[in-house]
């Protein structure tokens, strides 16, 4: 499988009616389908490609949410090229950003208050915000969509692309090309370590734009019928009993230490010293009894933690 357009058919076909992905709008708790997504993509591919912006390059700049995921997707497998930027990003690396590259649409947040900076100088720029503007977007492509015989007929794009892009230090762009090809390949080497299903929910909480796993693994949901939790800042509020699976950098591992309590944590440690100093005499003690409280505190089901950035603190 080398085509997003072929990934979304085939689990439309096989996962259609298993719940997919969760989040927060505001203060409601939404639950989406696979089919409900994938016709959410398609909607939104149809009216992007109306707007003229086939094969073209489309800035995205947001933080984690439903609709950020819809337009990546959407712009990677039906349109041009997606190239998802940091949403901290100062004006001044958004214009170099705009100097180096021919950008022709940005898609972003409302509350990225640059863009209203961008707007006034790069006025051939296609705009549009994904708090209200995508969302219309999808609705109107909807009606589209329902008058197509075939959905998922859609013309085979150029240059489809996702770019991963930073700007570092020294304010020099650092722009990573991957393929489709590149981003579907070895899902089933991915299968044997991180064996998921549809019993699996994942709960991302770290920003998808900038590391290249989160993205894997959200694609990789589309092989397996993983459930996903999408936040960024109200991420806590999800672990619970559904949560197997969880993407995390270290802030957000020392933020559930810190809501846990540092105390029990450190009754934990003192147990597994003592356990050492036992097994040195030859008594053999199970330290997942240590874990329990724990496990119980992130939901009770967890299975695998993934922490992304660096390695494990020792602590």
């Amino acid at each position: 499988m080398s085509k997003v357009q072929e990934l979304l058919k085939v689990s439309y076909e096989k996962y259609g009616d298993n719940d997919f992905i969760t989040y927060k709008n505001e203060s409601n708790v939404i639950t989406k389908k696979y089919r409900d997504v994938i016709l959410d993509i398609l909607s939104l591919s149809e009216m992007l490609l109306s707007k003229n912006l086939s094969n073209k390059n489309i800035l995205l700049i947001g933080k984690n949410s439903y609709e950020w995921l819809v337009s990546w997707t959407a712009i990677l497998g039906y349109v041009g090229v997606v190239i998802p930027v940091d949403n901290s990003f100062k004006l001044y690396s958004l214009e170099k950003i705009l100097n180096n590259i021919p950008i022709s649409c940005i898609i972003y947040s409302s509350d990225i208050e640059e863009v209203t900076s961008l707007k006034e100088k790069y006025k051939d720029i296609v705009y549009f915000n994904l708090d209200n503007d995508i969302k219309k977007l999808i609705n109107d492509g909807r009606k589209i969509l329902d008058k197509k015989q075939d959905k998922f007929l859609f013309d085979d794009i150029d240059d489809s692309k996702a770019c991963e892009l930073n700007v570092d230090f020294s304010n020099n762009i650092k722009f990573i090309t991957f393929t489709q090809e590149n981003l579907l390949a070895n899902f089933k080497y991915f299968n044997m370590r991180l064996p998921l299903s549809k019993e699996d929910s994942i709960l991302f909480s770290l920003p998808m734009f900038n590391h290249y796993i989160s993205i894997y693994a959200y694609l990789y949901s589309y092989y397996t019928s993983t459930k996903l939790y999408i936040a960024e800042e109200n991420y806590l509020d999800f672990l619970n009993e559904n949560i197997t699976t969880f993407f995390g950098v270290p802030k957000n591992y020392k933020e559930i230490i810190e809501k846990y309590g540092e105390k029990n944590i450190e009754k934990i440690n003192k147990k597994i010293s003592k356990s050492k100093l036992l097994y040195k005499y030859g008594i053999k003690v199970d330290k997942v009894k240590f874990f329990k409280k724990f496990h119980n505190f992130l939901g009770g089901n967890i299975k695998y933690l993934i922490l992304l950035g660096e390695n494990f603190d020792k602590k």
